[in-house]
């Protein structure tokens, strides 16, 4: 009897620990939010939860808490068959409370999962820092890609970059490796994010936002990854103002940072110079191929531009830093685009906080004209130009977003900009001859 019991007491212990150590340990990863948000906007709390080990989680409960604020738990949530394995499946999920910050400045907030069966807490919080703002502008987003002539999967990546590209506020820069495209310059820069050998295609979002975006190969993903940045605010106003001498084909080119909000950290700046329509060859691909997005420049090097902005910028004050250089005649003038940067860098992490695009062929095209009066209230006048009825008048903000867009009724049309909030905003003039832009204020 006595060997009975014991036998018995020793296969309860076994029991035990095995369920112990095969319990489902879930885990929560790839929060929605962005690193800026507006102050008394409504965010939704959205993430993903994995099961990284042990047997299959049936059920689960998600909450949140900001700063040392009340906690919003959700619901217990079941999982329907048999749950949710170990592996790379994951099941998304919405917090039923909503995120508003009325207060500026920085804040912390802890998501966390409870997953039944779950004996390992030490992985079932994330804490994420953020900063909330109520003077800002919008975000352009950069994305960044490894690419190369001998890749098999890029050209199925290129397809994806095309589609992130006609997004709005998007700038698309593709580095090339170990090919007649790649430069050292790209190639030193994309080794600061790879310690080790360079996958490609590998992409990275806003030079990996403070180390939060890690770079990857699934590029089906980057589409929905982009759309999830769409509405992006930034703490830095950026304005790109290029020349060119068709001549000397001398670029000179400024870009300028304005702070809305004032953070303590090392800034940069940068351009890339960005080649499209370059017919060439690609493996598993028909050719020749086209390829877009090659980055040509980096007018900053690899590290970028730092110096000009102080580590604590003054608010509404302009940072410029100007580069100069001759455009290659092997380079296609009508087909290159300027991206322009601005941002940060915290010890080994960076995060563009704004990004910008100028086209080479709205550069050719413009023409000296005028616009009156200068800064405007109410109505602005376009001078010194050919214009008739039927031409398109755009006007954008400092982002590249659309605001407004109309044909003129008379050659003298007035443009009514009464109902833009006060800033400073580009005019496109679409004529027979070509774009005009101009740059003016509303006061």
């Amino acid at each position: 009897m006595e060997i009975s019991l014991k036998k018995n007491f020793f296969f309860i212990i076994l029991f035990f620990s095995l369920t112990k150590v095969f319990a489902g340990d879930g885990t929560v990863t790839n929060l929605s939010l962005n690193s800026y948000l507006a102050t008394s906007s409504y965010n939704s709390i959205k993430a993903r939860i994995y099961n990284i080990s042990g047997s299959n989680i049936t059920s689960f409960r998600t909450g949140w808490r900001l700063d040392n604020g009340s906690v919003n738990n959700d619901i217990q949530t079941s999982i329907s068959g048999s749950g949710l394995a170990p592996g790379t499946s994951y099941i998304n999920f919405t917090s039923i409370a909503g995120l508003v910050v009325t207060t500026p400045g920085p804040h912390v907030i802890k998501v966390w999962v409870k997953a039944a069966g779950d004996t390992n807490a030490t992985n079932d919080t994330i804490t994420f820092n953020f900063t909330a703002l109520s003077s800002y502008v919008n975000k352009t987003n950069l994305l960044e890609e490894s690419s190369g002539t001998w890749c098999q999967y890029c050209p199925a990546a290129a397809t994806v970059i095309a589609s992130i590209k006609a997004l709005p506020r998007t700038a698309i820069a593709v580095f090339h490796r170990l090919d007649i495209y790649s430069t050292t310059e790209g190639d030193n820069y994309f080794f600061a994010y790879f310690p080790g050998t360079i996958f490609t295609p590998g992409a990275m979002f806003n030079m990996t936002e403070n180390g939060r975006y890690s770079i990857n190969s699934n590029s089906n993903a980057w589409l929905q990854e982009m759309n999830d940045r769409a509405n992006s605010i930034s703490p830095a106003q950026l304005t790109i103002t290029p020349t060119y001498n068709t001549s000397t084909r001398q670029l000179n080119v400024n870009v300028t940072a304005n702070f809305k909000y004032s953070e303590t950290s090392e800034y940069y700046t940068n351009v890339y110079i960005v080649e499209n329509g370059v017919v060439g060859t690609q493996v598993n691909a028909s050719n020749p191929y086209i390829h877009n997005n090659i980055v040509r420049k980096m007018l900053g090097g690899s590290i970028g531009t730092g110096g000009v902005i102080p580590n604590t910028p003054v608010i509404n004050t302009d940072y410029t830093n100007s580069y100069s250089f001759i455009i290659p005649t092997t380079w296609n003038v009508n087909n290159l685009e300027l991206i322009g940067l601005v941002y940060r860098k915290d010890g080994l992490t960076k995060n563009t906080l704004n990004s910008g695009k100028y086209s080479f062929a709205q550069l050719l095209s413009n023409t000296d004209f005028t616009i009156s009066p200068n800064p405007a209230h109410d109505f602005i006048a376009i001078n010194d130009i050919a214009l008739k009825i039927g031409n398109k008048v755009s006007i954008f903000d400092i982002n590249g977003q659309l605001l407004l867009s109309k044909e003129l009724i008379t050659e003298s049309d007035e443009i009514n900009i009464s109902e833009l909030p006060i800033g400073m905003y580009f005019i496109k003039v679409t004529t027979d001859t070509g774009v005009l832009t101009k740059k003016f204020m509303k006061k």
